[in-house]
Formats: structure tokens, sequence, C-alpha cells
């Protein structure tokens, strides 16, 4: 959820609002979305749209996490849904 270290890790250009409602866009703009719930250190969920997607076509991503071994490590649970076959635009 930071900007400059998204680019930094991912070495892409990444813009990315950090409160619930932002936008963002990550990869020099091939991912784009909206964060919709954002409850620091436990859930993170967002919308997003790959830019070779059909026309309008969203997914929904969760992000769950939880503290472990007293707090020195983190379990992440990621459900993705909506990413239906066929969602990319065809190659032309």
């Amino acid at each position: 959820m930071d900007s400059a270290i998204h680019t930094q890790f991912t070495g892409a250009p990444a813009t990315i609002a950090r409160k619930p409602g932002g936008e963002f866009s990550v990869y020099g703009g091939q991912l784009t979305g909206k964060t919709l719930e954002l409850k620091p250190n436990e859930r993170i969920v967002q919308q997003w749209r790959g830019a070779n997607w059909v026309e309008g076509h969203v997914s929904l991503l969760t992000f769950d996490l939880a503290a472990v071994d007293g707090g020195r490590q983190t379990h992440l649970s990621l459900t993705h849904k909506d990413v239906a076959a066929g969602t990319r635009k065809p190659e032309i």
C-alpha cells in the first residue's frame, strides 16, 4: 500500500492511494483498481482490472493477514474472485 516501496520492489511504476475508496495503478498501468476495504495489519480488499481484460471485467482480491509466532511472522490468506476464463482481450 505504498507507491514508492511497490515501485522499488517490482521495478515498475506504481501509484497507490492508501485509503478505502482510493485508486491504484501498478506495473505502469497494466493493473488498476480501487481499494474497497482497508484494516491495517488485518485486511485489504481490492477491485482489480487488468489492462488486457475484456472491457468492464473486474475481479475482487482479498488479503487477510494474521500475526503468528508472537508477531514475528504473518499468515497471509489470499482470495481472488471473479477471474473468469476469457477475461483477456483477443490477440490480434
